[in-house]
């Protein structure tokens, strides 16, 4: 009853933008929600994720095997973090968009309409998926890549790579 109650309030809070919690100047992402062991490192080991908390570029997030959590990004973008999951809010300097890095896990985004000169790009092992106006979902073991893309008619380009080069 109280994991379904949790659940809930977890959809409901990802249903409502007029609740979304502001980006803070200079931040990666800001928690918009979070259920169970959620963990990020700044670069001074890993701490427990709260509600609201702005995270910098170059964060790394684990979730637990019951962890779950709602980032919104700059763009207004929202990635959703399952359970047993290991991601990355890369750093990039020289190209304008959002950046992520998926080690471990199964991510979902809900891509907000990229500016022209932008992109939403999310690296896999053996991936790189860069996609616009779309709803990605992408898992990996470390090994085996997936992506399920949920498009309204827009394009989706996937460049898959070999893990070796």
């Amino acid at each position: 009853m109280r994991k379904t109650l949790l659940l809930s309030l977890f959809a409901l809070a990802l249903a409502l933008p007029a609740w979304a919690i502001p980006v803070p100047a200079g931040k990666a992402a800001v928690v918009e929600a979070v259920i169970g062991k959620v963990t990020a490192d700044e670069g001074k080991g890993y701490k427990n994720l709260k509600l609201g908390q702005g995270l910098a570029p170059g964060t790394s997030v684990k979730t637990g095997a019951n962890g779950r959590v709602s980032l919104r990004l700059p763009d207004g973008s929202v990635g959703r973090i399952a359970a047993n999951t290991e991601f990355l809010l890369k750093a990039e300097e020289k190209r304008k968009g959002i950046f992520t890095r998926l080690l471990k896990g199964t991510v979902r985004f809900l891509v907000a309409k990229q500016p022209p000169g932008h992109s939403f790009e999310t690296e896999m092992a053996n991936a790189v998926a860069a996609v616009k106006g779309t709803d990605p979902e992408y898992g990996t073991d470390g090994k085996v890549d997936t992506a399920k893309v949920f498009s309204s008619g827009n394009p989706v380009a996937l460049l898959f790579t070999d893990s070796k080069s």
